[in-house]
């Protein structure tokens, strides 16, 4: 049971981080298109 429980701990917290990181990349380009977008219009 040990094994593969410390195997599957770094495996989910490795995705949880890769997801996080996603996230804010997507976020971070969008604010990054908003903010060129609100720029051209004015």
């Amino acid at each position: 049971m040990q094994p593969s429980v410390i195997q599957n701990k770094p495996n989910i917290w490795s995705m949880m981080l890769y997801k996080n990181f996603e996230i804010l990349v997507v976020f971070g380009l969008r604010m990054m298109f908003l903010s060129q977008k609100m720029e051209w219009k004015i």
